[in-house]
């Protein structure tokens, strides 16, 4: 049997022992015929002892039952329930008020191709009659909690108690089968099987959420460059993500082949994608990297090349770094000469030749910290 619990209501005659007990839902259909508008209760099915379907219901021109089909109709039209599941719940619930299903009621199966066509029941219209009608019927989230079919169902909710009229609800509806519900159960392999299609948004997923197990089994059961690109990015082997460019199709991974691209010292190729990105985190890294490349610059003598760097990213502690750096250079080239110098005496070029050693090591100095970071 299928029953009701009604948690809570402003009907004026509902006794709170009548709230905290379970009636019969042909029982339950009949009250919702009997309400008044303005009226409406939250309330809790069972199937068995087990609840099944949680939600409000407000009186209007539709009985609960009618009410339910309407919902399910809207929910498998957006794709958050499949028909098959819809279609046995709302028939369980119809063979609670027409057992015999021949005289009683010719509902169809829910149609979500075109806009419902809702029977009404004549008993609540009749007793309806000299009443004001709703002009507006709010459905609060339903929640299946769960459903013995093929393919079980759940349902998570927000709220389900009374709100303000004309609120609109969002429902939120997981389907163990469905794709996200795999992921979230990490059934990886089985969501690769079942969604062949989306096996790049399961890569992505992995990824996104460094999985790196995951991601190197998936691979090897079914060996993609996008697989191969992501691994090569977390194993840090920046060739190996630049020789599967060709996956870079989203922003996201356009910012990993940038990245690839900084790592093996391709500045050009970096900016090229961060011209069209305009990535603040990609800038910043772009520019870390320039301001390393021009510290390596000035360790290797090359001012020259650490000023052309700077000129783009105008670093004041860069700036002063190479105005350091240029004393130490031209020390350097005046001790190197004159360690070759045959005008002077043995003991000055080896005095000199252990100055060029000293400016040497100073200029390691310059940029060792930026460097190791």
């Amino acid at each position: 049997m299928i029953e009701v619990e009604i948690i809570e209501s402003n009907l004026p005659l509902m006794s709170e022992d009548l709230v905290e007990e379970k009636m019969p839902f042909s029982v339950f259909q009949q009250l919702s015929m009997e309400m008044d508008t303005d009226e409406e209760l939250s309330f809790k099915i069972y199937e068995s002892g087990t609840a099944i379907y949680m939600g409000t219901y407000q009186a209007s021109h539709l009985s609960v039952l009618d009410d339910i089909k309407e919902t399910l109709s809207q929910l498998i039209k957006i794709g958050e329930v499949s028909e098959e599941a819809g279609n046995q719940l709302f028939e369980k619930l119809k063979r609670e008020v027409y057992p015999d299903d021949n005289e009683e009621d010719k509902s169809e199966p829910i149609n979500t191709k075109k806009e419902p066509e809702l029977k009404e029941a004549p008993s609540k219209n009749e007793k309806r009659e000299k009443k004001p009608i709703s002009k507006s019927r709010k459905i609060t989230v339903i929640t299946f909690l769960s459903i013995v079919l093929p393919v079980v169902i759940f349902f998570n909710f927000k709220e389900f108690l009374f709100t303000d009229k004309g609120k609109e609800q969002t429902h939120i509806i997981q389907d163990q089968e469905s794709f996200s519900q795999l992921l979230k159960n990490e059934e990886f392999e089985k969501a690769s099987k079942k969604y062949p299609e989306k096996f790049d948004s399961i890569l992505d997923y992995l990824f996104e959420n460094d999985l790196l197990k995951p991601l190197k089994q998936l691979n090897e059961t079914k060996k993609t460059d996008l697989g191969d690109f992501y691994l090569g990015f977390l194993a840090k082997e920046w060739v190996v993500v630049i020789k599967n460019k060709v996956v870079a199709t989203t922003k996201e991974r356009q910012s990993i082949l940038a990245y690839a691209y900084m790592q093996t010292g391709k500045m050009e190729e970096a900016e090229i994608i961060n011209d069209v990105l305009q990535s603040k985190t990609l800038t910043e890294q772009l520019t870390s990297a320039k301001v390393s490349q021009a510290y390596q610059a000035i360790q290797d003598g090359d001012l020259d090349k650490a000023r052309k760097i700077n000129e783009q990213i105008k670093n004041e502690a860069l700036e002063s770094s190479i105005s350091t750096a240029q004393i130490a250079v031209t020390l350097l080239k005046k001790y190197e000469q004159d360690s070759v110098n045959k005008d002077l005496s043995p003991e000055e070029q080896a005095e000199a030749k252990k100055n060029v050693e000293a400016m040497k090591i100073q200029l390691k100095e310059i940029g060792r910290e930026q460097l190791n970071d």
